[in-house]
């Protein structure tokens, strides 16, 4: 598992970022606190997490600071609570 999660992290960060149509949401952030995007299906979650990560990126922020996973991705369907572990120490310990 842990080569599947670094591998999937390294193509994120690869990949372009999808062309958007920018929304006009507000993303209340707390200094210091993870963001997490909630909601039903099909409601533009992962597309609002894209247009936060464009803003990141034109305002400074490197790609490779951020993280984005798809869990529902095929190759990670023998995922399980003890992976989270495992996500954890393959983030912390890239290079």
């Amino acid at each position: 598992m842990k080569t599947i999660i670094a591998q999937l992290i390294d193509d994120f960060h690869e990949r372009k970022l999808p062309t958007l149509v920018a929304r006009n949401n507000k993303f209340v952030q707390i200094p210091g606190k993870a963001n997490v995007v909630i909601g039903m299906r099909r409601a533009g979650k992962t597309f609002f997490c894209y247009q936060k990560m464009q803003e990141l990126v034109a305002d400074g922020i490197p790609i490779v600071q951020m993280l984005y996973l798809n869990f529902e991705d095929a190759r990670l369907l023998g995922f399980t609570n003890q992976d989270f572990q495992t996500l954890f120490d393959v983030v912390v310990c890239k290079p």
